[in-house]
């Protein structure tokens, strides 16, 4: 048997090789880079709708607390209590609404355990915002997260 000429030019097949990598290294890497952008935006989207989510519930606690403490203590005022009230039951969970009842039961009967509802719920309502701000300062721990938002903002304060 004769042996097989051996006609492959080595150096073009290395040229050939190095073309191939030359391509789908940029391609490979920008896909790669895109996926890490993606996922930062979508933490920072959470994060500043968890800020913002946060804001609006200390608003209508305190809302809520400026309204309905002159009405349990001296049993006048708080002309808005009853839209605080309501809005309230839009930021706390459910399970917490029954204490929110129990409240606004004791408020409109005069009863005396009123001030004690009152304690309770004002508890949940720090607990409920406490456990927001833990949230929120977990999600700005995330490397990267908080310089992308930097980035950005100084970005938008310059234009």
């Amino acid at each position: 048997m004769q042996p097989i000429p051996n006609t492959v030019d080595w150096s073009a097949t290395a040229a050939w090789i190095a073309l191939a990598i030359s391509i789908i290294t940029p391609t490979v890497s920008l896909v790669l880079n895109n996926i890490h952008q993606r996922k930062l935006k979508r933490l920072e989207l959470k994060y500043k709708s968890g800020i913002e989510h946060y804001h609006l519930c200390k608003k209508a606690y305190e809302e809520f607390i400026n309204n309905v403490s002159p009405l349990v203590c001296t049993g006048y005022g708080g002309s808005n209590y009853n839209q605080s009230y309501r809005n309230l039951f839009l930021y706390v969970p459910a399970r917490y609404w029954k204490n929110l009842q129990s409240l606004n039961q004791a408020i409109e009967q005069g009863s005396d355990n009123k001030k004690e509802l009152l304690d309770e719920v004002i508890k949940i309502l720090a607990t409920l915002l406490q456990k927001q701000q833990t949230q929120i300062q977990e999600l700005a721990c995330i490397p990267g997260l908080l310089a992308s938002i930097r980035t950005r903002l100084s970005r938008a304060n310059k234009t």
